[in-house]
């Protein structure tokens, strides 16, 4: 056993055929590096939803949202309220009005913040073509990225 603090946010990616034993190392994994100043979450792409892009990562980020919803309402330390408000307000000034956008790939994050900005996605996503609006969600999903890691 090595005593190590981890100062930056890391990302790992696992892949592999069916039965490998992915899931596995996964939550080898959670238990490794699950300490009080720490999240993890996992998702896992479904084969039979391959029309659905980034469904592991949907997976993933409800989870964190409903994470931080929990830490948020039941937690009595204060440092780690106060860094659940700071992604909040990161979050908030990075997504702008735009939320329901990212409510449209990640439900849960309205959970986290609520009814603080909503506009309609329809009137949104309408007047954008594919490619701009699948631009638009890619970096929504990044300032979402950033919001917790940053």
């Amino acid at each position: 056993d090595c005593d190590v603090q981890m100062l930056t946010p890391e990302l790992v990616l696992l892949s592999g055929r069916s039965g490998t034993g992915k899931t596995a190392l996964a939550q080898n994994l959670r238990s490794t590096v699950s300490t009080a100043d720490s999240l993890f979450v996992s998702g896992k792409f479904d084969q039979r939803k391959k029309s659905e892009p980034y469904t592991a990562f949907v997976t993933a980020f409800n989870s964190l949202c409903e994470i931080t919803v929990s830490i948020e309402k039941c937690s009595t330390d204060l440092r780690e309220r106060s860094s659940i408000l700071a992604i909040k307000s990161a979050l908030c000034s990075n997504i702008g009005s735009e939320s329901s956008l990212l409510t449209d790939i990640i439900p849960n994050i309205s959970l986290f913040l609520g009814d603080q900005q909503k506009t309609s996605t329809n009137d949104q996503s309408a007047s954008m073509g594919y490619e701009t609006a699948r631009n638009r969600s890619n970096f929504l999903l990044r300032q979402f990225v950033r919001a917790f890691c940053g």
